[in-house]
């Protein structure tokens, strides 16, 4: 028996985040012969059964880039079209407020190329597309379109933000486009509607998504309430809601409390989680949801927004908006987007932080409940040796929570410190090396990734400290099946750093510790607490015999420094470590950078020399300190060969070296704490593993046991190459040093950035044979 040939499915943006998806998840079906089509270089050949590599922006106007668009789409029977800038310029229209783009800017990423650029890139792509899926005689094509076609705006209140006519809205919503992206988005739309009236063998389907949810980024969900909008001097009052009428989709506006505010734009507040919406491309290419010769349209959206708090109350307070009529009722904390027709015709059922958040709520009452029992009957039974089983360090708590209103500290850090996983150890009475000793309120927290270890099913335990101005959710892209800390293989343990802003920091001092004169924290300070934390989960780290309790303590950065520290004052805790773009201590030129941008941030006029801390938010500081940051954190050759072009552009000719420090290096630290900053800085400036041996490096690195893998940049400036290589000289054939061959710099070991899929790969490989013994 033959088996019938397997439909072709065309997926533009193959080599994006979301396409290559989208390309995964239909070959895992077996069903299609799936053709991979970008301009870049194939990256995951798994993804697909063919590769093409093809200009979409050029195929309007090339005759050769058309041409093998054309062919590409020969005997599809699905076209997917995921190619596009994925967001709006960094740039509002004219009219807008500067400052205002700058607010949205740092909330969310924004595109560095110029509005225009943006709008003429996606129509033409899509133009080029669609006639060639019609030429083809395609069934059907997918549009990745986006719920800001229906009126995103830079502004989050005020005037020039998106004033909806009803909510929640949804597909008969009337589109009201404020900047280019979203322009571009509904144009394309029209396109294809326009294609419909002559394509009659063709369908075709537009997905309104917005703000996708990274898988590694869930567990920050949800996120804390955003700051009430603050009125506008200048702004004239709103007109008062006309009557609405008996037709939804022609609803009339609701008032808007003229404001500026730092939140986020109103369609922003939806969301939905990055497999869901692979999930309804998948859908859309199966089922029956458009006829020959239509067009539909359907938006996508988790069933609640993503702030813990209700809906209502936050659309006057931080949305500044009154009077919006509800075509559904938005109650508790409902989407402002309505997905009710994708899930009635696509069959797409979304997941919901807060519908997790009730189930693992319900699941711990009734563990609750049967533990009790079971002590209960032990209790009878005369048995007082038993242990709660699953409870990883007997009486582990969540974090304090700061006071409503009181959420201070790192935008990235306020994340971390919701997620539900999180736990948190007391450090009450716990002695600084600098002599404080810290209250009952002071804690470091941490998070299990992956089964508990167990020995006996060869399942081991590797710890992760983080590194500078990083939570443990940002690393959360090393860790999980098949990544470098593979936890099929290892439970994995990430302890915040204590200066983060998730453990005991400036931040988020209790009230004994002010944040003015924070007590300075070692890296041995850190070193320490993370033994606190193994210890309360039963790890014997002071074992005379048997095997290390670690099998592996890995590191980058200002993580290194710990896993030196380690293995230096605890020489049997770990069979091997691994220190990527680190050292055993802060060299000299190591200072001089830090130095650097510790005066770059507290020439601040907002800096109190006297109190050691900030009075108010210095944005000139931290502009000043990411700008100095950008010209040590990468290579020299990253600048002068346009590689930074390649890292945020796609190779774009209109880049700037200005544009990639403003994107990759201001917005990163715009919404940073700045005391935070400072107290992790005189953490780094003051590292050193060899001051257990009154500074001897050469005696200090005698005392390790482990087995060491070093892997530094070639071209990082701080962490430098040759300062690993004096390390491994002393250390013999207990060390392996694997340099990381990188333009990147210091980032090449942080590799989860555009662009260094190599280096992540060559890192992952490392470790696994690390982890194997085979290295």
């Amino acid at each position: 028996m033959t088996t019938p040939p397997r439909a072709i499915v065309v997926v533009t943006g193959a080599a994006g985040r979301l396409g290559g998806k989208v390309a995964a998840a239909l070959r895992r079906t077996g069903r299609y012969e799936v053709v991979g089509l970008d301009r870049e270089p194939e990256r995951e050949p798994r993804a697909w059964d063919r590769y093409v590599r093809c200009d979409l922006s050029a195929a309007a106007h090339d005759g050769a880039a058309r041409d093998a668009l054309v062919a590409a789409v020969d005997g599809a029977d699905t076209v997917v079209h995921c190619a596009a800038w994925p967001g709006p310029s960094a740039t509002p229209p004219p009219a807008v407020d500067p400052a205002i783009g700058a607010l949205a800017a740092r909330s969310i990423g924004l595109e560095v190329c110029s509005p225009a650029a943006l709008l003429l890139d996606n129509v033409a792509m899509t133009s080029a597309v669609c006639d060639a899926a019609v030429g083809a005689r395609a069934r059907r094509l997918v549009f990745s379109s986006s719920a800001f076609a229906m009126g995103w705006s830079h502004a989050a209140s005020g005037p020039q933000a998106l004033t909806p006519r009803y909510l929640p809205m949804d597909e008969a919503h009337p589109p009201s486009p404020t900047e280019s992206y979203g322009l571009s988005k509904r144009l394309c739309e029209e396109l294809l509607a326009t294609a419909a009236r002559t394509a009659r063998s063709t369908s075709f389907v537009s997905l309104r998504f917005t703000n996708v949810i990274k898988a590694e980024r869930w567990a920050e969900l949800p996120w804390p309430p955003p700051p009430p909008c603050a009125p506008a001097a200048a702004a004239a009052p709103a007109p008062a809601p006309a009557p609405a009428p008996a037709d939804a989709a022609a609803g009339a506006p609701a008032g808007h409390s003229p404001a500026l505010s730092p939140g986020l734009p109103l369609l922003f507040w939806a969301y939905a989680h990055e497999d869901d919406v692979v999930d309804a491309h998948v859908r859309a290419v199966e089922t029956d949801c458009a006829e020959p010769g239509t067009h539909e349209v359907y938006v996508l959206a988790a069933p609640d927004i993503r702030f813990d708090a209700p809906t209502r109350e936050l659309l006057a307070s931080a949305a500044g908006l009154v009077g919006v009529r509800e075509h559904s009722p938005i109650d508790g904390h409902a989407s402002i987007l309505c997905s009710r027709k994708a899930r009635a015709r696509l069959g797409w059922d979304p997941r919901s932080w807060l519908a997790e958040r009730e189930a693992a709520t319900e699941a711990a009452k009734e563990a609750a409940t049967e533990a009790a029992t079971e002590a209960a009957v032990a209790a009878a039974r005369g048995d007082t040796s038993a242990r709660v089983a699953g409870v990883a360090g007997g009486g582990a708590l969540r974090p304090p929570p700061l006071p409503r209103g009181e959420e201070r500290g790192g935008h990235a850090a306020v994340l971390a410190r919701a997620d539900p996983e999180l736990r948190a150890l007391s450090l009450g009475g716990f002695a600084l090396d600098c002599g404080v000793t810290l209250p009952p309120a002071a804690c470091v927290t941490y998070r299990m990734y992956g089964a508990p270890p167990d020995r006996s099913a060869g399942r081991g335990l590797v710890l992760h400290p983080t590194s500078f101005d990083a939570v443990h959710t940002e690393l959360e892209y090393r860790i999980g099946p098949g990544r470098t800390l593979d936890t099929e293989r290892n439970a994995v343990l990430v302890v915040n750093m204590l200066g983060n802003g998730v453990s005991l920091s400036p931040s988020n001092a209790p009230v004994e510790l002010a944040r003015a004169r924070f007590p300075p924290v070692t890296v041995r300070d850190n070193v320490r607490a993370q033994a606190a934390v193994l210890r309360a989960l039963g790890v014997d780290l002071d074992a005379a015999d048997g095997p290390p309790p670690l099998d592996l303590i890995f590191g980058y950065s200002m993580g290194g420094l710990q896993a030196f520290e380690w293995a230096v004052r605890f020489p049997r805790a770990a069979k091997a470590i691994a220190v990527v773009c680190g050292a055993a201590r802060c060299s000299p030129v190591n200072q001089a950078f830090l130095l650097s941008l510790q005066a770059a941030l507290t020439a601040d006029a907002r800096y109190d020399p006297a109190a050691r801390c900030f009075d108010a938010m210095p944005a000139d500081g931290l502009r000043a300190f990411a700008r100095v940051y950008a010209g040590w954190g990468v290579g020299g050759e990253w600048y002068e060969q346009g590689l930074y072009r390649s890292a945020l552009h796609g190779q774009r000719t209109d880049a700037t070296v200005a544009s990639f420090v403003s994107e990759s290096y201001e917005s990163g630290f715009a919404l940073s704490d700045p005391d935070d900053l400072l107290c992790q800085l005189d953490t780094w400036l003051n590292a050193d593993a060899s001051a257990h041996a009154g500074g001897n490096l050469a005696t200090a690195l005698a005392c390790v046991e482990a087995r060491v893998l070093l892997m530094p940049g070639t071209t990082d400036r701080y962490f430098t190459a040759d300062a690993a290589r004096a390390e491994a000289e002393l250390l013999g054939k207990r060390c392996v040093l694997a340099p990381i061959e990188s333009a990147a710099g210091h980032r090449a070991g942080d590799p989860h950035r555009r662009g260094l899929e190599a280096e992540n790969a060559f890192i992952t490989d490392r470790v696994r044979a690390l982890l194997d013994g085979s290295l």
